[in-house]
């Protein structure tokens, strides 16, 4: 392989590792939220029953339908709050595919710079071996001629 053909392999995996890595990105921040969303739902749910609870500790007197509908407001959070965590092993499986993803093709990207790496030390000894083959015969033919000259 040329370091061209190298060098192209090279830039096409590095820039789908780091379109892989913007999707890691976008996948941490959507686990993120996800959690935050799941978090915000507890601690409303803990608000709306301390209220409830502060209410009747005051002596509030709650009609058959206001408790109802307070139980099925309840019932909706809690449903929110299941379908959150139903949904968290998803998000974050998303994340890890997202993550191994990046790791082969970063994995690519080092061996690609490996192989031109090897590459460049190859070609460096070869000219360092060129130019000493150079530096040889110019010593040769100079000690040539100095003898053919004295004789």
């Amino acid at each position: 392989m040329t370091p061209e053909q190298i060098e192209q392999l090279y830039d096409l995996a590095k820039e789908r590792e780091e379109k892989a890595l913007l999707q890691v990105k976008q996948a941490r921040l959507f686990v993120s939220q996800h959690k935050q969303q799941l978090e915000a739902l507890y601690h409303y749910r803990k608000e709306y029953m301390d209220e409830f609870n502060q209410k009747q500790q005051r002596g509030g007197t709650l009609n058959v339908g206001h408790y109802q509908s307070y139980h099925q407001f309840l019932h909706q959070i809690d449903q929110a709050i299941v379908k959150q965590q139903d949904a968290m092993p998803q998000v974050e499986q998303h994340l890890k595919q997202a993550l191994d993803i990046w790791q082969a093709l970063h994995q690519k990207c080092k061996a690609f710079e490996m192989l031109a790496d090897k590459q460049r030390d190859a070609q460096f000894l070869q000219d360092e071996h060129y130019e000493q083959t150079l530096q040889d015969e110019f010593v040769t033919l100079q000690y040539q001629s100095r003898r053919s000259k004295k004789r």
